[in-house]
Parts: C-alpha cells; sequence; structure tokens
C-alpha cells in the first residue's frame, strides 16, 4: 500500500491539493491546516491513506500523528473519511484527544460535520485509544502499546504504562522493557 508520496504542489483547494509525483498529478484530500500551509511549487512530503470506495481517494498529511489520527476516527462506526478529514479540519489533534479523554460530548459536537450521536460514538468507541505524544513518535509509542495488549494487558493499562515511560530516544524494545515493569505493579 502507498504510505508516503513526494512531490511538488501544482494546485490547492481548501479541502485538496494536485500533486506532481514523477509524471503523474494526483489529487490528495486535504485538512485545512495542511492546504492553508502550503504553497504551490512547493515541494513537500505527505503521509497518505487510500481509502477504497465508490473510486478510490488519497488522503494526506504533513504528520504521522495526524494519519493515525484519522485512521482511528475511520475505525468508529458511521464515521468515514470525508467526517475524520472535516474532524480533523475543524480540531488540532491535541484538543481532540483531550476531548475524547475528556468525554467532552459538548464540545466534539459542536465540530461540523458531528452531531450528538456521532461524538458519543467517537467517544464510547476512542476512549484510551487516544493519546496525545510528541510528534514523530507515535509509531514507537503505538508499536510498544500493541505489544502490551498482545501480552494480554487491557489497552488501557498498556497506554498508561507506556506513557509513564515514553521518550522520544527510546526504541520500542527499551520501551516495551520499562513498561512491563510499570504494568506489573499497576
Amino acid at each position: 500500500m502507498i504510505e508516503l508520496l513526494r512531490g511538488k504542489v501544482r494546485d490547492l483547494g481548501e479541502d485538496y491539493l494536485i500533486l506532481d509525483v514523477g509524471n503523474f498529478s494526483l489529487m490528495v484530500s486535504v485538512d485545512l491546516e495542511t492546504s492553508s500551509s502550503l504553497k504551490i511549487g512547493e515541494d513537500v512530503e505527505l503521509k497518505v491513506q487510500v481509502v477504497f470506495g465508490e473510486e478510490p481517494r488519497i488522503y494526506g498529511f504533513l504528520s504521522e500523528e495526524k494519519r493515525e489520527i484519522f485512521r482511528k476516527l475511520m475505525r468508529v462506526s458511521k464515521v468515514g473519511p470525508r467526517t475524520a478529514l472535516k474532524i480533523l479540519s475543524f480540531s488540532r489533534v491535541e484538543s481532540l484527544v483531550e476531548m475524547v479523554n475528556s468525554e467532552d460530548v459538548e464540545s466534539l459536537a459542536k465540530i461540523p460535520g458531528v452531531g450528538r450521536k456521532t461524538a458519543e460514538r467517537i467517544i464510547t468507541e476512542l476512549k484510551g485509544e487516544m493519546v496525545n505524544v510528541p510528534a514523530g513518535s507515535s509509531k514507537v509509542f503505538e508499536e510498544a502499546v500493541q505489544a502490551l495488549v498482545a501480552l494480554g494487558f487491557s489497552r488501557q493499562d498498556a497506554v498508561r504504562a507506556v506513557k509513564m515511560v515514553f521518550k522520544s530516544d527510546k526504541d520500542v524494545s527499551e520501551t516495551i522493557r520499562q513498561a512491563l515493569k510499570v504494568i506489573s505493579k499497576l
């Protein structure tokens, strides 16, 4: 699957860009922050998610953290890629994580395209999974959590333990070793 696109911005819209990649020009759906931070003619590297539906679409993000949040939002029942992108367009990752973890249905429901029922569903399905980690290090964090879950610990306990020991300069195995020491005391 396609993970990354590098190219030159040919055209920009509010929620898309046209990216010249080699001999191809690709339309990539993006959030408002991404489209407003880029300029036509600029070279860019996007972390992407391809979604197959009636017509395949490419969704692009400047950070791995945003792509991961996008993927989590799409796992929520009745939240498709367009709604997930809209949520990321109208809320910063940090505030979205805070809304979910603090069960702030009212604030989440105020995001365009998200009603009260969808907000409740997002909170129910993602509470404890939405963690705020330093940009660029979410892969190590998530791999450590997944390893602990595979060992039989609950996701909530795994997230809590990894949060307590996480440092961006540690590799996955060291993070897991230290988290195991912590989780055994929880």
